[in-house]
């Protein structure tokens, strides 16, 4: 229910960012040249807080590795002003990662960011994780039958 009314704050802050002078009419996509500075700020704040929960959520066993890559690609959809520039950012981590599974490999590397200062926890928290993005990854390879990818993990340090 938290997640649900800090989500809500911060696509209303956003929403009406977006509805400042300035901002462009008609509906559709807003292109990031086109948002005023403040509501790029408040699109960015808002997406990393709802990212922050996911990521509580997920490390503290809450939420499933498959439901925190879910919840990623439904927040990335609520910022279409910020979507290339994740996608930048996520080709340029993840080179040899297919696009499909770029999402699932920075929900990992945040993680290890986050637990950067906690290697006690570090060490069980990014094995569970570690494996669960293996068996992600090889039923998206499986169901979509793309026949085996090979790929390799970014440094958990660069995340985008």
């Amino acid at each position: 229910m938290r997640q649900w009314g800090i989500g809500g704050a911060c696509l209303l802050v956003a929403a009406l960012s977006f509805l400042l002078p300035g901002a462009p009419a008609g509906p559709g996509p807003v292109a990031v040249t086109a948002c005023p500075p403040d509501a790029l700020v408040a699109a960015c704040r808002c997406k990393e807080t709802q990212k922050d929960m996911v990521l509580d959520d997920l490390m503290a066993g809450r939420c499933t590795f498959a439901r925190a890559v879910t919840r990623f690609e439904e927040i990335e959809a609520q910022f279409p002003a910020l979507a290339d520039g994740c996608r930048c950012g996520l080709r340029a981590t993840f080179p040899d990662v297919p696009d499909d599974d770029r999402l699932a490999y920075s929900v990992v590397a945040h993680c290890a960011v986050r637990l950067r200062d906690r290697p006690e926890r570090a060490v069980a928290v990014l094995a569970r994780l570690d494996a669960e993005l293996a068996a992600f990854v090889w039923a998206r390879e499986h169901s979509a039958g793309s026949g085996g990818h090979t790929h390799l993990h970014a440094d958990p340090g660069a995340v985008p």
